[in-house]
């Protein structure tokens, strides 16, 4: 489904009068619109608390105009160099310059009967918060959700101003995408650098593959893992609405010359309360003395555990995080973390396991007190009078608990999954191993 959202600055300032917000506008003389414009959004992307979503911008550095924001600049040639849109230099006269940025306004949507950070009506794939669905929704050109660095294409001229985002859901997976500007469209098109509608799924998901950091081992001193290497979804990918121009709705945006090669980048840490999100911007993050290995992107680095005084309501955890390279720049924003459990983090393990039969099927409940990096659950029996302990289940329970708390469990699984065995156990699934729980007999 095609949308329309931001289309010029007399629809922009009518949504913002309609809902109370006088419109203040930052660099840009012209909207410069980022948003899912096409039907699409991201899925499987943790929301039932805040994600995190930042996007800046980089520059084809041959295709940059001649600076006529910052005049005073000690070389036109700086920000050029730097791959940096000409409207981000800052500190006139000191020849500086920084990438367009969206600071700290919030550039997502997570449930289509809200309204964006900017004041917008957010889209109606943006579904229920909760559902994992999210969507991006965003003006470079407002400032009504806080201040914002810069203007990428205030001319709209292709290749000046490549948007990058990087997201990051609450339980760590994570999604990074970039566009260029689309001209027929006067927009930046997240939707360009996902499938077409002609695909089954036109929607590309929050991954554990695009996080960043895969957990290796942890014994509460050493942290052992390995940095990934990012992947950047395009507009060149195979079906995207870039590449294949939704079998000729639109003309093929894609031009690979334009996207610059993505590497490792470099390690930080942070302690934040278990569970959450906390804020990617790695100016908050402390930078990690470690380098990851160039093939593999294995490390070992010192993180203690940090202390959880109120370990039941606040418990505190110690974040990893790793930046991206992208044309030999450092990513502004880490393109995923890793959570490590504090001192006395309540454990994933199941309790409270009872089972009961009835009918065709077995009745069972549990609780958790905590679930930290737990993945989900199996249920476990001893079939063929206790010689073999085999799966009941036939796909992994997903978790309830929010913000790494604890939740209550009750299921059904027909009687003939356990192959005559009357005991059952409940096996908590976590990123770095598994738990079991106690025996429950039916």
């Amino acid at each position: 489904m095609k949308r329309a959202l931001i289309m010029s600055s007399a629809v922009a300032t009518a949504l913002l009068l309609a809902v109370g917000f006088s419109p203040v506008y930052a660099t840009c003389v012209n909207p410069n619109p980022l948003q899912h414009f096409l039907g699409g959004f991201f899925s499987k992307c943790p929301d039932k608390n805040p994600v995190k979503a930042f996007v800046y911008a980089l520059s084809t550095p041959a295709n940059n105009p001649l600076d006529t924001t910052c005049p005073n600049v000690v070389s036109n040639s700086q920000c050029t160099a730097a791959g940096v849109p000409e409207s981000c230099c800052t500190g006139a006269g000191t020849g500086t310059c920084v990438n367009c940025n969206s600071a700290a306004v919030d550039i997502t949507c997570r449930d289509s009967q809200s309204l964006s950070a900017q004041g917008q009506p957010c889209q109606p794939e943006s579904g229920t918060q909760g559902e994992g669905n999210v969507t991006i929704l965003f003006d470079w050109q407002l400032v009504n959700g806080g201040p914002i660095i810069g203007c990428p294409d205030n001319a709209g001229q292709p290749q000046i101003g490549r948007n990058f985002i990087q997201l990051v859901a609450n339980d760590g997976t994570s999604l990074f995408v970039t566009v260029p500007w689309s001209f027929d469209l006067a927009t930046f098109v997240v939707d360009m650098a996902q499938p077409d509608n002609s695909h089954p799924s036109p929607d590309i998901s929050c991954s554990p593959a695009d996080s960043g950091i895969r957990v290796g081992s942890y014994d509460g001193t050493t942290f052992c893992g390995n940095v990934l290497l990012p992947h950047l979804h395009t507009e060149c990918d195979t079906g995207t609405w870039g590449a294949t121009g939704g079998g000729g709705v639109f003309p093929i945006l894609c031009d690979p010359g334009s996207i610059p090669p993505v590497a490792r980048g470099k390690l930080y840490s942070k302690t934040a309360t278990c569970g959450t999100s906390p804020d990617t911007t790695l100016s908050t993050w402390s930078a990690l003395a470690v380098t990851p290995d160039a093939n593999t992107g294995a490390f070992c680095v010192p993180i203690p555990r940090p202390p959880s005084p109120d370990p039941i309501n606040n418990p505190q955890c110690a974040f990893v995080a790793a930046s991206g390279m992208v044309g030999g720049k450092e990513t502004l924003a880490a393109v995923g973390a890793a959570q490590l459990a504090g001192q006395n983090a309540p454990s994933a393990r199941a309790v409270d396991v009872s089972a009961k039969a009835g009918g065709n099927s077995v009745s069972i409940s549990f609780r958790t007190v905590g679930e930290l990096g737990l993945v989900g659950f199996n249920v476990l029996t001893d079939a063929q009078g206790g010689r073999n302990r085999i799966k009941a289940n036939s796909a992994l329970i997903t978790p309830n608990g929010v913000e790494g708390g604890g939740a209550s469990y009750a299921i059904q699984i027909p009687r003939a999954n356990f192959k005559g065995g009357k005991v059952l156990y409940i096996e908590s699934v976590l990123k770095s191993g598994t738990l079991l729980s106690d025996p429950a007999t039916f």
